[in-house]
């Protein structure tokens, strides 16, 4: 690859992470912003409503911690790729996505193809 190429890459490398940590923050502003939290919804889905069930829910997810605490850890996380577990799939969030992922990227491609084309 020739020089100024390679260097047009890892400028562009450089520059997608502060735009993928943008992301996820902004994603992270977002889930504080809507009502209620997962240990509301998830106390919601089960019918277990009583106070000590979703205060306990919220102590296991972290949710019971400071909100700059809350965003270090979620961070960490993201940054880790450790996006947790699905339990309505009864997997890791990341093993769903891997297996979506080709045909995910097939429908990229067909997209891409018909727009240029």
């Amino acid at each position: 690859m020739q020089p100024h190429r390679l260097a047009f890459v890892y400028r562009r490398l450089f520059q997608l992470v502060p735009v993928v940590l943008a992301i996820a923050s902004f994603n992270f502003v977002l889930i504080h912003l809507a009502p209620g939290d997962a240990a509301d919804i998830i106390a919601g889905q089960g019918g277990y409503s009583t106070i000590e069930y979703v205060e306990g829910l919220r102590k296991e997810f972290g949710l019971d911690k400071p909100l700059y605490q809350q965003y270090l850890i979620y961070m960490g996380k993201a940054l880790t790729l450790d996006l947790g577990f699905s339990p309505v799939q009864q997997k890791p969030v990341l093993n769903l996505i891997i297996e979506r992922l080709p045909a995910t990227v097939i429908l990229v491609l067909t997209a891409i193809v018909m727009a240029v084309g």
